[in-house]
């Protein structure tokens, strides 16, 4: 119930009880002592089934929201492919064949093509104009899992293509982690693809240091190391509360600081210099980065 004006001509009071009725045919409500005089400051507060939502004062403790889609909720039984069309294979209607053909789309893309970011990018935004945001986000957790099992795949036995394709991947899911998902499980799942990418480019005795000459290496773990940090930066942040009503994701911050933890060495000692010496083709590209 909206009062913009203050003066009360018969057209404004009429349409005011108007709404005031409706309203309390809704809610179910009958008037109470909130309903406040119109004045410069006071305002009616709006009924609800549990009462009157009286005012916010500087002494009473902010209510904070809880999140939806915490870690602890997820179902670690089941893949977001199993959550999105079933487990029962067998049936037709289940979707699963549009699941395997995204998941052959995406690994010829992967491993032989030259526009594997461009068709990941453009598929985060195949959904229909009117999905809701459950089907979107199931949708995104799909194409999230089957890129990282496409990256995988592509870091252990791909050619030099399909490596530098693996960097684009991480590049656009970092690009889809700083616009935003609805839930806190897609955010984790980008943080382990751009670190497991960048673990598989960088140890020593990996697919990449063999068959990778030191100057694409090079150029590439330095690539990899910057889209790492930023999507560990990202992610931490997106744990954060957003508001003062937002009690942030602290399982999501653990999470996200425990991968830290067990790649910080790759994170953190990988120069950068050595991006600028491979492009160049000078001699400090040399050696390529290499930890055990």
């Amino acid at each position: 119930l909206l009062f913009a004006e203050t003066n009360h001509d018969g057209d404004c009071l009429e349409s005011t009880i108007v709404e005031f009725v409706f309203v309390l045919n809704v809610s179910g409500n009958t008037p109470s002592e909130d309903f406040y005089r119109v004045d410069d400051e006071d305002f009616m507060a709006w009924p609800t089934a549990e009462g009157p939502i009286t005012a916010q004062t500087d002494d009473q403790p902010v209510r904070r929201t809880k999140r939806r889609g915490s870690l602890a909720e997820i179902n670690s039984d089941e893949t977001p492919t199993e959550r999105f069309v079933g487990k029962s294979v067998e049936i037709e209607s289940s979707g699963i064949g549009m699941v395997q053909l995204l998941h052959l789309v995406l690994s010829h893309a992967v491993l032989s093509g030259p526009l594997a970011a461009a068709l990941i990018s453009a598929l985060f935004h195949s959904f229909p104009i009117h999905a809701n945001t459950d089907q979107v986000e199931a949708f995104h957790l799909v194409l999230i899992e089957h890129c990282r099992s496409v990256v995988e795949d592509a870091t252990q036995r791909g050619e030099p293509i399909a490596l530098k394709n693996c960097i684009g991947v991480s590049s656009v899911i970092l690009d889809r982690l700083m616009a935003g998902f609805f839930t806190s499980e897609p955010v984790l799942e980008v943080v382990k693809i751009v670190l497991g990418t960048l673990r598989c480019l960088i140890s020593a005795g990996s697919y990449a240091s063999h068959t990778l000459d030191s100057s694409d290496q090079n150029v590439l773990v330095a690539d990899a190391a910057r889209i790492a940090r930023l999507t560990c930066i990202t992610a931490f942040q997106r744990s954060r509360p957003s508001g003062p009503y937002d009690e942030g994701h602290d399982e999501l911050k653990t999470a996200v600081l425990d991968s830290i933890a067990k790649n910080l060495r790759q994170i953190l000692l990988t120069p950068v210099v050595g991006a600028t010496s491979g492009r160049r083709g000078g001699s400090g590209a040399s050696s390529g980065y290499s930890y055990t």
